[in-house]
């Protein structure tokens, strides 16, 4: 196991081509097509503020005191809380999942 140039880390060379592999990307599947309508629909039905909400606390894992607005009064959350349900309510409509409360 001498210095013999085997493999590891090897310098980049700024001076040549850059080449990407000549992979072909994969086409939009039919699911991520209809995934896209069911946001655009979704978004439709809660407007800008609700999809806004819905789209951070689901689906990029944002707390509910992350999306409330910093300072606000615990009333200001409860309300964000209940509107939160609210916009829940109308998707678990939408799609056909609401239960009879």
């Amino acid at each position: 196991m001498g210095g013999d140039g085997g493999k590891g880390a090897s310098a980049v060379d700024y001076g040549r081509e850059y080449v990407d592999g000549g992979k072909v990307r994969d086409p939009i599947t039919v699911r991520q097509m209809n995934a896209a309508d069911e946001l655009r629909r979704a978004h439709r039905k809660l407007g800008d503020q609700g999809y806004w909400v819905v789209s951070r606390i689901c689906g990029e894992g944002y707390s509910l005191n992350e999306v409330a607005r910093p300072g606000s009064s615990k009333r200001a959350k409860l309300a964000a809380a209940n509107d939160l349900r609210a916009h829940l309510d109308t998707l678990a409509a939408m799609w056909n999942l609401a239960t009879r409360r």
